[in-house]
């Protein structure tokens, strides 16, 4: 990512980058930002209708069990990704401070 992350989001200013990982991993109530989706461009444009879009900062609200979707917050709206498409998204994980 050029830049630093309050560059690509300025809200993100006071955190710092934990850790890159992929959004089926991360844990329940973690706030991120979309790094990167690895996919082609179908899977980009129906990640954009859903408003996730890379520079974007996400919350996972509940991860599935048994290979379940992933249940996330971004821009105000829930919004729930397939394991498939979660592994294919790339994201900064943000602790504050």
């Amino acid at each position: 990512m050029a830049g630093s992350l309050s560059t690509v989001l300025p809200e993100a200013q006071g955190c710092q980058v934990d850790m890159i990982t992929t959004l089926e991993r991360v844990k329940d109530g973690v706030e991120a930002v979309v790094r990167q989706i690895h996919g082609g461009r179908t899977l980009r444009q129906r990640l954009a209708r859903l408003g996730v879009n890379p520079g974007d900062k996400v919350r996972v609200i509940r991860t599935g069990h048994f290979g379940g979707p992933v249940l996330i917050e971004v821009h105000g709206a829930e919004v729930a990704i397939g394991r498939g498409m979660a592994q294919k998204i790339e994201l900064d994980v943000v602790e504050p401070g």
